[in-house]
């Protein structure tokens, strides 16, 4: 019994701090649309030291589960490159090519199962988040789901990856359900309003 408790709580600590860094690099990546909505993130505080920190907190998580730690930063950098397909990035690959390659990578190093478990629960979580931020998405001009669309063509697309995820494998998509509010909690916590003089 105890050894399921601690399994669960390596499991659990490994996907909302590998949910942090992921948090962490997108903050960074979208810090000016967070400055024109007003948001200093944490990331834009840290400036070229989000890098370091990001590979500190990611170390840790592979410590507790490697497996759900590199699956999920995968499965973050695929669906991050979703609407990216044809756009040709500093590597000299497209949005698909590196899609590909990782996406096969990924499977080779963990596992199909778990791969797919965290692409789908991944674009669910996509989903809720675009649906939060749709009003300053749209004021700003940043890509939103909901936006590019549509409201139930949307939230359709959700309920599917979410029951895609659920189905592949119930308890990983359960631990990232779980572990999100916390890590956007942690997120908000850092956050501060306006510019950093």
């Amino acid at each position: 019994m105890f050894a399921d408790i601690y399994s669960l709580m390596y499991d659990f600590l490994a996907v909302f701090l590998t949910g942090c860094v992921i948090k962490l690099l997108d903050d960074y990546l979208d810090q000016e649309y967070d400055l024109l909505n007003g948001k200093s993130t944490l990331a834009y505080r840290l400036g070229l030291g989000t890098s370091a920190y990001g590979i500190l907190l990611f170390a840790i998580a592979v410590a507790f589960n490697w497996h759900l730690s590199v699956a999920l930063f995968f499965a973050a950098y695929i669906t991050g490159m979703v609407c990216d397909i044809n756009r040709s990035f500093v590597s000299g690959l497209s949005g698909l090519q590196e899609i590909v390659i990782f996406g096969v990578l990924g499977c080779l190093l963990v596992s199909i199962k778990t791969i797919f478990t965290a692409i789908f629960v991944l674009l669910f979580i996509q989903v809720i988040d675009d649906w939060m931020d749709i009003g300053q998405d749209y004021k700003i001009g940043q890509r939103n789901m909901f936006n590019s669309f549509g409201v139930i063509e949307t939230w359709c697309c959700g309920l599917v990856f979410l029951l895609s995820a659920i189905m592949i494998d119930m308890y990983i998509s359960l631990l990232v359900i779980a572990a999100t509010p916390l890590v956007i909690w942690a997120a908000k916590m850092t956050e501060r309003e306006g510019m950093i003089r």
